[in-house]
């Protein structure tokens, strides 16, 4: 039995650009080492309490918690109190993925077919998910 089976299933929702508004490349620590929060991105935030209010565990990943050190601690603790204001309450921020975790909500990530290979929307022989003007689509193959 691992440490993880005694710890409940979770979403793991992305601070930087999912939950919080953020810029491609902008700072997420000043130059004096405090963490630079962004603005909620409403549409999530509902989301994010939905699941809460469900009975769910939602835990807030990030990848400057996840680096640790005192710049780690101070995000992780700018997160909860990110957490508590936008969304009634602290929710414990993290780098790192369990086997406990049931979704990832990411800016970044791209889905997978479980034990195919296949990304999600690669359906058809040929077809594949490319980035076109800031979104991935599906790019058909030629006839």
């Amino acid at each position: 039995m691992s440490p993880d089976d005694d710890e409940p299933y979770y979403i793991l929702v992305d601070f930087n650009g999912t939950l919080a508004k953020h810029d491609k490349g902008a700072k997420v620590i000043d130059d004096q080492g405090n963490p630079i929060m962004g603005e909620p991105i409403q549409k999530m935030v509902e989301r994010v309490k939905q699941r809460l209010a469900s009975g769910l565990r939602v835990k807030i990943q990030c990848g400057t918690v996840g680096a640790g050190g005192p710049k780690g601690e101070k995000m992780a603790a700018a997160i909860r109190q990110w957490t508590l204001e936008h969304l009634g309450q602290e929710l414990e921020a993290t780098g790192t993925i369990t086997p406990r975790c049931i979704e990832v909500w990411n800016d970044k990530a791209k889905a997978v077919v479980r034990n195919t290979g296949r990304f999600v929307g690669e359906e058809e022989e040929g077809s594949q998910r490319v980035w076109k003007d800031g979104a991935w689509v599906l790019d058909e193959p030629p006839k």
